[in-house]
């Protein structure tokens, strides 16, 4: 089964990349378009992940259509088998604040290369702030 739907795709690469080099988010995003595709996802090819600016590596760093594509042509197709989901959590050592998935996204990241989703994990690893997750916002976040 695979979801037609961009929203996880765009959570998989965050769009957001304030951390990373600009070598290092453009592997990551190398290695999750090429993960994607091995999956049996589909990524048009008139898209690309880049920086808004390539000579700023603090510019913002998305997705673009190198081309015009037509409202009716399929963007991404995200396999279900990428999109991590409450899994099998062998742990329910967790709070109110916290589901099955980020418990799961919780032990894949401590798993790191050996994670099944290592390239969404190293990608947040290397990439993303620590408390991104609702769940580790502060009340006022929250608001």
């Amino acid at each position: 089964m695979h979801l037609n739907l961009l929203g996880p795709f765009l959570v998989l690469t965050a769009f957001f990349a304030t951390v990373a080099s600009a070598a290092t988010i453009e592997e990551h995003s190398a290695h999750l378009l090429k993960w994607l595709r091995e999956e049996g996802g589909f990524f048009h090819p008139d898209l690309e992940m880049r920086r808004l600016d390539s000579t700023d590596p603090a510019s913002f760093f998305g997705m673009f259509a190198k081309n015009d594509i037509s409202i009716d042509e399929l963007l991404i197709t995200v396999p279900t088998s990428v999109i991590v989901d409450s899994g099998e959590v062998t742990t329910h050592d967790h709070t109110d604040l916290q589901c099955d998935t980020i418990i799961n996204l919780t032990q894949q990241l401590y798993l790191g290369d050996k994670s099944e989703y290592a390239p969404y994990v190293n990608y947040l690893l290397e990439t993303q702030h620590a408390g991104q997750l609702p769940s580790g916002w502060s009340k006022a976040g929250k608001k």
